[in-house]
């Protein structure tokens, strides 16, 4: 008999006295376990129903970890939706994931808690399994992101506005219990599944005196803008890209995602309010970006360059999941190379993105910085020197030295150090404080 029969046929049991009726009530909690097991015998696709208890009221708690084109955080998490499984005493199996419990269910924060928006949801007892996964926003709060209530999947796509970008996450709990959720509730760790951009951009000393150079729009070219996911996966996220949408994503001071702010010789973030690009995880093969400059004389021009990226273990370029990459632009005017990009990996929830990033401009007199004993720290470079950067410190280490980037590592007892850095026959010297 499928559950949802036993179920009926004990509330059509309405004409008892009151001590009867009362009777009833305390059996037919007790049953309820027993009718859930029941559940195997129904289709996968009937949503299954659990019985009132207060005792077992089904909440939940999240949590962002890693820590609108804007990243969402702990603090601005709104909304998520939530797919859940009963599987009884089976651990699950993404082959054979039982019945359906929730099913796309909006989640929202009460006083405090995170509990499903429209109805309550129970648990039959304290030990049955189920597996829950999240994922946010929810998809009525984006019309970039559509759900599937048929295959379980959902579709992303990318809009060309940068400044329309969604920051997706996705989260699972496996074989949860009434007993394990305890008072906290399930515990959802939320994780980011795209690709964070972030562009700075910097002015080449050679041109700064010609007068203000202003960045009008950015456009990444040729690149893949919709994929989807299937909910229910051991892998947790495994985007299956849509090889028919290929466009470009721009970012403007029109859509009020670039600054107003003019080009000044030290790398600052374009973007404003904390914006990003957020791109779907992909190789890149001929993917370019586009800048529109107005120069001094009021006309905008346009150039580009290939973008390039991080490569994977068999050295081809991508964007990885859940990364964020600052693509650092050096802007040369209408020369043969009208700008140079380099990308750094970087941390997704560094706001500023280019706080504890030093750069050596070997054309500077003078470039210091703080660091604490036993810590290290990254220093990154930019020049168009073409023979070997050398440096030397007097106590501090030089380790992970490549074409772009040194780590310098200040000892347990270090005192204050000297870097000099040699360039040809150009010289030098970095002063690092060390605290305690």
């Amino acid at each position: 008999m499928c559950k949802e029969h036993a179920l009926a046929q004990l509330n059509s049991l309405t004409n008892l006295s009151y001590m009867h009726r009362a009777l009833f009530n305390i059996i037919k909690h007790l049953l309820a376990g027993a009718i859930v097991a029941m559940a195997s015998g129904c289709t996968s696709e009937q949503l299954l129903d659990v019985p009132t208890n207060e005792l077992y009221l089904i909440a939940f708690d999240s949590y962002i970890i890693q820590t609108k084109g804007t990243s969402i955080s702990d603090k601005t998490l709104k909304d998520f939706g939530v797919v859940a499984y009963h599987t009884g005493i089976n651990n699950y199996d993404p082959k054979q994931p039982g019945n359906v419990y929730m099913d796309n269910v909006k989640v929202v924060k009460k006083t405090n808690t995170w509990k499903p928006e429209d109805k309550e949801y129970y648990w039959p007892n304290s030990t049955d399994l189920f597996s829950f996964f999240g994922y946010a926003p929810y998809h009525a709060s984006s019309k970039w992101i559509t759900y599937d209530t048929t295959n379980k999947t959902i579709t992303l796509q990318v809009d060309s506005v940068g400044s329309n970008h969604i920051d997706f996450l996705y989260s699972n709990a496996f074989d949860q219990t009434e007993e394990k959720a305890g008072s906290t509730g399930v515990v959802l760790n939320f994780e980011h599944t795209l690709t964070k951009i972030i562009l700075s951009a910097q002015i080449s000393e050679t041109i700064i005196a010609n007068g203000s150079y202003q960045i009008k729009r950015v456009i990444i070219g040729d690149s893949y803008t919709k994929a989807s996911l299937t909910i229910g996966e051991i892998n947790n996220v495994l985007w299956d890209i849509d090889l028919y949408e290929k466009s470009g994503v721009i970012a403007s001071i029109q859509n009020k995602m670039l600054t107003t702010d003019t080009l000044t010789t030290s790398y600052k973030n374009i973007f404003k309010d904390d914006q990003a690009f957020f791109m779907i995880p992909q190789y890149l093969a001929d993917t370019h970006i586009y800048m529109d400059v107005l120069h001094p004389d009021g006309n905008e021009y346009r150039s580009e360059a290939l973008l390039k990226a991080p490569t994977d273990s068999q050295g081809r370029p991508c964007w990885k999941k859940g990364e964020a990459y600052n693509y650092r632009i050096t802007y040369h005017g209408m020369e043969d190379v009208a700008f140079s990009v380099e990308c750094i990996t970087g941390s997704w929830d560094d706001e500023h993105q280019n706080e504890n990033i030093d750069d050596i401009f070997l054309n500077l007199s003078e470039y210091k910085f703080e660091i604490k004993k036993g810590e290290q720290r990254n220093i990154y470079y930019f020049t168009n020197y073409d023979g070997d950067i050398i440096a030397e410190t007097l106590i501090g280490k030089i380790t992970d030295k490549t074409n772009l980037r040194w780590t310098y590592v200040a000892p347990d007892n270090a005192s204050n150090d000297t870097i000099t850095v040699k360039a040809g026959t150009l010289k030098r010297k970095i002063t690092v404080t060390v605290t305690d």
